[in-house]
């Protein structure tokens, strides 16, 4: 609601190169906008709509936050089985769109210029665009101010990706009832049938939570989270079943408008419905950088072109996180790739700019987590060596007390060594319960040093003291200490 150009006019007036300006303000951009604050460099941070990105206003802080809202209206239809019986339950989209919002700008309160400024940052509200490699070009958000040019020894590019709009449904021409991630949290009515084109995670999480709200949701894809475990992909379609979600093994290929309704094709078949969810994928976001200008190069998928280090084709210009098009699309890496550019542009050697492992999360019920090798690479890289151990939630005591029991928790280790290598959970606490074995991969800790960590009882983590302990108990009664073991007990 400010100027911003005369906010900063000030220091526009006073100010000399800087030495990082970081251009992009979603996750990546603040992580590195602060980390080479804290480094004592000076910086200005570049964004061209509002500070926080696609996750605070669009992404993860609202879907999390609708997730929540879909899950106690589910909670509430089904209390009869705990004991518990509710009257019948209605949904108010308005409210809810406000219980959604009110979590955006909590979380926004704590990353919005003012709370990012007392980290000796200067923000820039405007869209950045190369003039040369030092150099670029601001023009401010209120489009009567007059542009101006900031300077730098270093640039940190994460300017994120946009969602890829098939061309069919831009030919359906817009409308409230066509959503992507973009309006989906501002929409105030529910929708009968609503058509989601896409099963990735997006697609997954906004069908479940709309069903749950009350929405007969259809989805079109050939697969739900194809990129899964296929156990865990078999757990998931259990639990969207069990919902009520249909599930159209196609994509769609059209969609028209038909007397007020949308008409969803696959090639074979059609489908009327209220509303479609547009999530197919995003692309980097490049278009508008001035690249060409100065000789940044793009890879054949629209990103930006880096070494190990996250440079550029340019010395002095790195990218971070989507932008370049990771397959890691997430926030958590775009946070952690951001820092290590400016690691690596700030400070002596270089630090990789490819982490591992990488853990995710899909927030669906059950929630499917997954970090390191999936069992199928565990198996094709170390053969023999490759050891999996699987555990039904239908044997963890806490799973049964919540009524719980659809998933598993899957560890995959070496014989060799011990060393644990993946996981993949598909239990209500995944999100949660995955950051150990992180943990215990980056440290390369045997599944047998884990078996030795207490966990408290009943958690739902108590599950990987018992997996682990299991292949304790096994290693202990082979080689030279389970002949001394067979010895004493049989005296």
């Amino acid at each position: 609601g400010w100027c911003s150009y005369c906010r900063y006019c000030r220091k526009l007036s006073t100010m000399k190169e800087y030495t990082i300006v970081c251009i992009g303000a979603g996750s990546g951009g603040l992580s590195a906008a602060r980390f080479a604050a804290q480094l004592g460099a000076r910086v200005a941070l570049v964004e061209k709509h509002k500070l926080g990105g696609d996750c605070t206003w669009t992404g993860c802080v609202p879907s999390k936050a609708l997730i929540k809202a879909a899950k106690m209206a589910h909670m509430a239809r089904n209390g009869a089985e705990y004991g518990v019986t509710a009257g019948d339950v209605s949904v108010d989209m308005v409210k809810v769109k406000e219980y959604v919002r009110n979590a955006v700008h909590t979380v926004y309160s704590h990353e919005n210029p003012e709370e990012t400024e007392k980290y000796g940052i200067d923000v820039i509200l405007g869209a950045a665009s190369f003039i040369n490699k030092n150099t670029v070009e601001i023009t401010p958000l209120d489009g009567t101010s007059p542009k101006y040019q900031l300077s730098a020894k270093f640039f940190v590019v994460c300017s994120g990706a946009t969602i890829n709009m098939p061309g069919f449904v831009k030919a359906a021409g817009d409308g409230p009832d066509i959503l992507t991630y973009d309006n989906l949290f501002d929409n105030t009515k529910l929708p009968e049938r609503l058509g989601v084109l896409g099963g990735g995670p997006i697609g997954s999480e906004i069908a479940q939570a709309y069903q749950r709200l009350g929405s007969q949701v259809i989805i079109f894809a050939r697969e739900i989270m194809p990129k899964e475990d296929p156990a865990a992909r078999d757990v998931v379609v259990e639990a969207f079943v069990k919902d009520g979600i249909q599930h159209v093994k196609g994509r769609a290929t059209s969609l028209t408008r038909e007397g007020g309704k949308l008409v969803v094709g696959t090639g074979k078949e059609s489908y009327t419905v209220d509303a479609v969810l547009v999530a197919t994928g995003r692309s980097p976001n490049t278009k508008t950088l001035g690249f060409d200008r100065v000789g940044v190069k793009l890879t054949k998928s629209g990103g930006i072109q880096v070494d190990s280090s996250l440079r550029t084709s340019v010395p002095n210009i790195y990218a971070a996180g989507d932008c370049t098009g990771t397959i890691h699309q997430f926030t958590h890496y775009a946070g952690i790739q951001s820092a290590i550019a400016v690691r690596n542009a700030l400070l002596p050697s270089s630090a990789n700019g490819a982490p591992e492992p990488v853990p995710r999360v899909t927030f669906t019920d059950p929630e499917v987590a997954h970090v390191g090798l999936t069992e199928s690479d565990h198996r094709a890289k170390y053969g023999a060596d490759a050891m999996v151990i699987n555990w039904g939630l239908d044997k963890v005591e806490r799973a049964i007390c919540e009524h719980e029991t659809l998933g598993f928790v899957k560890l995959m280790y070496r014989q060799s060594n011990k060393q644990l290598t993946g996981a993949t959970m598909v239990c209500s606490r995944a999100g949660e319960m995955m950051h150990e074995i992180a943990v215990a991969i980056e440290a390369k800790m045997p599944i047998t040093k884990l078996a030795l960590m207490m966990h408290a009882y009943p958690s739902f983590s108590f599950v990987i003291q018992e997996m682990c302990g299991k292949v304790y108990t096994a290693d202990l009664k082979t080689g030279c200490v389970g002949w001394l073991i067979d010895k004493f007990l049989k005296k």
